[in-house]
């Protein structure tokens, strides 16, 4: 298939980046942008930056023979002779990374009529960012970050997506540094923010929730374009924030959705949302995931969105990868493998407690991590979540959990507890506890890669074993 070609020429290149040519190229059309050499396409711009892993200027002379231009910040052994011998244009900046933000902020601001919405929030703004996306396509083209895209590299990648024909533009922002969100901030200028919430998510890296508070605010405070936003209104410092904003901001929850007469909850089957405007069937599980559901319905309603496109919306979109994934076999799986944070593990924790069901009730706790100084402690409160809880079992999973662990066996309690950070003592355990009918709920970190002990639950011969 080919690809739709960017809005950009290599004048605009050379005059958005201050930069010296090494190769004049033969000026192809640009069709995208890339910084990874496996997926470089023929008529891509390749950014060569600096991994933790690898370097991209690595792969220069080989991206060479299909990349319409490389940009580098640095001359290494065969970029020179990839120069000189391809039709590829190679250019030279002061740094690649700031160079892509840069190119990414002027692509941005050449569709003057794209209505542009920017989500944070410690947990939900991916799936919110589905929910809002998946609306806004039902009634115009809509262009939205792939998955988690949503870093100083992940976003400006995904701005470049941006066609002419799109009306509506959904970007999540996600930030782990003080200073990221003014980038972001920078290269998306969204209209309309939305704050998913406040927790503890990369407390490590901004030392406090205060400080996560502070930069997450930025979406309103420290942007010029912004129209209007959204803050979850339980949050405890919506109103502060909402407040600095003036009154450009509005306080948004389930209680208070337009039109919303009730919610029925169906499990694992996920929520019917009855609105005075008839039902929607909503796929996604738990009341986390309704007020996910929420922000969406609200953003639609400000933007006079119909309720048939709100309903058709809702009812497209199903669960992402990790991210309340139902999987079914010898027992039921439920993946929120993705990533965690104290706040999410508890709010899913509480859903398979009051989940109704006829086996048993467990739960697969990998360790939170980027916690910092703040990880023992966190950890500890999780712990004692769990121990306080009805479930049946908790099996913790890595050297963070451990405080977990250690902090619930410290409390009287009837559930049985299980710790170890070797995955197949872990999983042993697990796979011997389990019965035929029972559910097991997964989360932890995306470093924890917990997914890997979904097949070995569900396979019926491990499993029956122990039936």
């Amino acid at each position: 298939m080919i690809k739709d070609k960017l809005a950009l020429n290599y004048n605009e290149i050379l005059s958005v980046l201050s930069c010296d040519v090494l190769s004049e190229g033969t000026g192809t059309d640009i069709n995208g942008v890339s910084i990874d050499s496996r997926t470089t396409e023929e008529g891509d711009i390749f950014f060569a930056l600096h991994g933790e892993k690898s370097d991209g200027h690595r792969y220069v002379p080989d991206v060479a023979l299909k990349a319409s231009c490389c940009i580098v910040d640095r001359i290494d052994e065969g970029i020179e002779d990839a120069a000189e011998k391809n039709s590829c244009m190679i250019i030279k900046t002061a740094d690649t990374l700031s160079a892509l933000q840069l190119l990414a902020k002027y692509y941005r601001a050449k569709f003057k009529d794209l209505f542009v919405i920017g989500i944070t929030g410690s947990s939900g703004k991916t799936t919110t960012k589905e929910l809002i996306a998946s609306i806004l396509s039902a009634e115009s083209p809509t262009v939205m970050n792939e998955g988690n895209l949503n870093s100083e590299i992940g976003l400006p990648l995904s701005v470049f997506n941006i066609r002419d024909f799109h009306k509506y533009g959904v970007f999540e922002m996600g930030m782990n540094r003080v200073g990221e969100m003014d980038i972001l901030i920078d290269v998306l200028a969204p209209e309309f923010g939305i704050i998913t919430n406040i927790g503890t998510a990369h407390i490590g890296m901004l030392g406090s929730k205060e400080k996560i508070a502070e930069e997450k605010s930025k979406i309103f405070l420290n942007n010029k374009s912004l129209r209007t936003g959204l803050i979850y209104a339980n949050d405890s410092y919506a109103e502060n924030i909402a407040a600095l904003s003036g009154n450009k901001v509005r306080l948004y929850d389930i209680e208070h959705m337009d039109g919303l007469l009730g919610v029925e909850d169906k499990g694992i089957g996920g929520s019917i949302l009855h609105f005075d405007e008839g039902d929607i069937s909503l796929s996604l599980i738990g009341s986390y995931n309704v007020l996910n559901a929420a922000a969406a319905v609200t953003t639609a309603r400000e933007l006079s969105v119909g309720f048939s496109s709100i309903r058709k919306g809702l009812e497209k979109v199903s669960p992402l990868f990790g991210r309340g994934e139902i999987r079914e076999g010898f027992v039921t799986v439920i993946s929120e493998c993705y990533n965690a944070n104290f706040e999410a593990a508890v709010s899913a924790v509480n859903f398979l407690e009051n989940l109704d069901w006829k086996g048993k009730k467990v739960v697969l706790i990998g360790s939170i991590l980027e916690l910092g100084d703040k990880s023992e402690n966190i950890h500890n409160s999780l712990g004692k979540v769990i121990a306080e809880s009805s479930l049946d079992a908790a099996f913790f999973y890595g050297d963070e959990a451990e405080s977990a662990f250690n902090t619930a066996e410290k409390i009287e309690s009837s559930i049985f507890l299980f710790h170890s950070s070797e995955k197949e003592k872990l999983e042993k355990e697990l796979v011997r506890f389990l019965s035929k009918g029972d559910v097991v709920l997964f989360k932890g970190s995306r470093g924890m890669a917990l997914e890997q002990f979904i097949e070995p639950v569900l396979d019926p011969e491990r499993g029956g074993l122990n039936a």
